[in-house]
Parts: structure tokens; sequence; C-alpha cells
């Protein structure tokens, strides 16, 4: 009988962790990770195999809210996305029972596509008062194909421009984003913020970009100099120009964007 692996994030040594996120990225391949995991495997009495199945997502487990919520409305809808890959599917959840208006939230997943989990969110999120909207990146491919590892295959064949231009694409000022919401509040007749001009959630969706994009910096940069990964290296300058863009583009950041080209020349 195989020992059981070890339990809890603690358990697990950092090392470890750092090659489960290059697995998880699709810096390495399941054998690669593996391989590599074995020497962690033999110190804590267990197989590569055990501590990849530990280290994975139990989406039935780290469920909170059920799909049939009656406290909730939950639906796939369609929108037009003529720069990207024509069509993006989206999961939309909001409560079942309200009055006025309400915020749109985006829920954006990451290389595994539409998975139960992010639909979980998704409906944690409509939970609390929002009309959380989910695009599925992987829509053009079929959706989520139910298996992890086929996630990230596939989104290995996804036009990785066409799939930008699905989620937030920059046009004379606009997003695609927001053009999506406003699609989703359509079908949904529920305006999200009626009284909030465009500019406004422009704005907003900017500064969560740059924090997004400085944290991003902060986790590459010590992966590749600390934890001496080079593959991380490839991701920094788009991530630089994302935020020199939008530190840029707002007076009220100028303070901030002199402190960071103080420590980040990059940044100019």
């Amino acid at each position: 009988m195989t020992p059981r692996p070890p339990s809890t994030s603690a358990d697990f040594d950092p090392d470890l962790w750092c090659l489960f996120d290059q697995y998880v990225h699709g810096d390495i391949d399941r054998r690669g990770f593996l391989d590599r995991a074995a020497r962690f495997a033999a110190a804590s009495g267990t197989t590569a195999a055990a501590l990849l199945a530990a280290l994975s997502p139990d989406f039935a487990r780290a469920q909170k809210v059920a799909p049939g919520d009656a406290r909730l409305k939950t639906e796939s809808v369609t929108i037009d996305s003529p720069a990207g890959y024509g069509k993006v599917r989206a999961y939309v959840a909001r409560p079942a029972q309200t009055v006025g208006p309400l915020p749109v939230v985006l829920v954006v997943h990451e290389n595994r596509g539409l998975n139960p989990h992010i639909e979980d969110i998704t409906r944690r999120l409509a939970l609390d008062n929002f009309i959380a909207v989910a695009p599925d990146a992987l829509h053009p491919l079929g959706g989520y194909p139910g298996d992890e590892d086929k996630a990230r295959e596939l989104f290995a064949k996804l036009d990785q421009a066409k799939t930008r231009e699905d989620f937030v694409v920059e046009e004379g000022g606009r997003t695609q984003a927001v053009e999506s919401f406003e699609a989703v509040v359509v079908r949904t007749d529920r305006p999200a913020t009626p009284d909030e001009p465009r500019e406004v959630f422009r704005r907003r969706f900017d500064l969560m970009c740059v924090q997004r994009n400085l944290k991003a910096l902060g986790t590459f940069g010590y992966m590749a100099t600390v934890r001496s990964n080079p593959v991380y290296l490839q991701h920094i300058p788009r991530n630089l120009a994302h935020a020199r863009h939008n530190l840029s583009r707002y007076p009220e950041l100028e303070r901030l964007w002199r402190t960071l080209l103080r420590h980040v020349p990059e940044l100019g």
C-alpha cells in the first residue's frame, strides 16, 4: 500500500510547489513533473504520482455553491467577438431574487479553461449580489474538456492574439470587456451600472491591471533569480509593457511610477 502523501500546503517542500507551478503553467509536461518530483516522493515515503494527485485540485471537495442553488440564476450566453474568434461563450450567474441594478464582475480563468472551480467562483460572487460573468477561452476548441492536462494541451493550440481579443482589446479607447459586459447585461435584463460612464469602468479595469502586472513581475523576477528558473523570463517583457502603458495613462499614478522607476528602470 502506497503511503499517503502530505495533506496540507505547509507539508510540501517549497521547491516542490515551484515544480508544480511550472507544470500547471505548461513549462514542463506531466512526465517532466513526475521525473523531477521523484526525489521529493522518496523523501516523504510516497510516489511522484501520489504527490501530483495530492497537489492537484479536487473540484468536488472545493465546491461551495451547488450548480442548482435556488438562490441563483445561471446560464450560458454567447458574446460577439468580431476581432477574436467571432464568438465567445460565458457562464453567467446572478441572484435569483433582486431589486434594482447590479454591478458586473468579470471572472477570468487561468490556462485550464472554464473548469468547475471557476464556475463555482462565479456562483459565489453572484451570492454576494453581483452579476458574475466567466468567459471560456477554450470555447473555440470545444470548451473545457473535463481534464486539467487536456485543457493545458488545448491552450497551446489557441491563437493567443484572438484569445486576447475575446477578453480585452484596445480599440479606440474602448475595451472588448466593456462591450462584452454590456452584451451580457442586455441579455440578462439587468443594467450593471446605468449611471457609470464607460471611461470610469475602463479606469477601474486598468488600475486592477496595474496591480496584477506588478505582482506578476515580482513573482517572475523571484522565480528567475532566487529560484534560478529561467523559463519565467519570457513572460516579463509583456508584463512590463502592460504595466508601463497603464502607469503612463493616469496622472494620479505618476508618483507611484516615479518610485517604481528607481527600482525597475525598465518601466520607463
